[in-house]
Formats: C-alpha cells, structure tokens, sequence
C-alpha cells in the first residue's frame, strides 16, 4: 500500500502539488536523512543535474513522513489543521537542512 493509497483521493490538489514541488527541491538537495550532496557538483541549474539528484526513492520517502503526519493528526494535513502546520514545519526543516531559507506566508481562503 503506498502513502497514496491510505488518504481519500479529495485531499490531494493545490496544497498537495505545492508540497510535492517543495519536496523536489528538497529531494534535488541530495537529502532523505542528511544535508549533504549525493553528486559532487550540487548546483541543479539545469535539467541534467536535477534529474539526477531527484530519485523516487527520495520522493517517496518525503511523501511517506508527509503521510505519517497525516495519520498523527487525524488523517488530514488540510490547510488551518495542525497537520498542515506540522506539514510545514517538516518543509521548511528540510529546506532549512539543504541550506535554503524559506518564508512561510500566511493566505487567507474561505
């Protein structure tokens, strides 16, 4: 069964695809429990280099602790919920590791 599989397929759209991309930059990072490049250059300025640097094995990896904060929590990471707090919280830790500096805007929606 895979992280997919155990969510209701109405809870993935825009914030799932915004959390998805967040994690291919953090995935081109070289990181899955550590900071530092897989690749001796880890400047991904072109498509070669990051598609190199991004595997599934990464990506599934980040799609699985998204998914165990979802089940802590529920079985949300919806926007206004903890699981989405705690969602973010794991993004920017990550990002935060790869040497990034993310900004957390706040959006209001109805």
């Amino acid at each position: 069964m895979t992280p997919l599989d155990r969510l209701p397929r109405a809870r993935f759209g825009r914030a799932s695809c915004a959390i998805v991309g967040g994690l291919a930059l953090v995935a081109s990072g070289g990181l899955v429990a550590h900071a530092t490049p897989t690749h001796e250059n880890s400047n991904n300025n072109n498509s070669k280099k990051l598609r190199t640097a991004v595997s599934v094995e990464r990506v599934v990896g980040h799609l699985d602790a998204l998914d165990d904060i979802a089940l802590a929590n529920g079985k949300t990471r919806a926007a206004g919920t903890k699981g989405y707090d705690d969602s973010v919280d794991y993004i920017v830790e990550k990002l935060q590791t790869a040497g990034y500096t993310p900004t957390v805007q706040a959006f209001t929606f109805p």
